[in-house]
């Protein structure tokens, strides 16, 4: 069976509070229902793919990458594994991929993003 295709997107705001200002970065979540990435298991199994053994359930607002970063201690940028070396402008709105490490998420620029995916 064909998933549908996860769709993740970079969001950039300044947050200003009296005359302090900082950047926020986070990753939404615009993927249907069924994807993986929206995908769980009932008896708990972090990994799974298309042989996995148990009923997987499909939700509409949850999102297992977007809900593990979030949860990171670390902060979204020091889970970005693309280009270390590399520069690019941050864009809202720019379409990143969620890799799962085996024991955790990372992000890295999607190659269908205005930038090409060479950072």
């Amino acid at each position: 069976m064909t998933r549908p295709e996860q769709k993740h997107y970079l969001s950039v705001r300044l947050e200003k509070n009296c005359d302090e200002a900082d950047v926020a970065l986070s990753i939404e979540c615009q993927s249907p229902e069924g994807a993986s990435c929206r995908l769980t298991c009932p008896e708990g199994c972090e990994e799974y793919g298309e042989d996995h053994p148990h009923l997987l359930a499909s939700t509409n607002d949850y999102c297992n990458a977007v809900e593990w970063i979030e949860n990171d201690d670390e902060s979204l940028h020091l889970s970005y594994s693309g280009d270390p070396t590399g520069s690019f402008p941050l864009h809202n709105g720019t379409e990143v991929d969620v890799i799962w490490e085996g024991d955790y998420y990372s992000w890295r620029l999607s190659a269908d993003s205005d930038t090409g995916g060479t950072a």
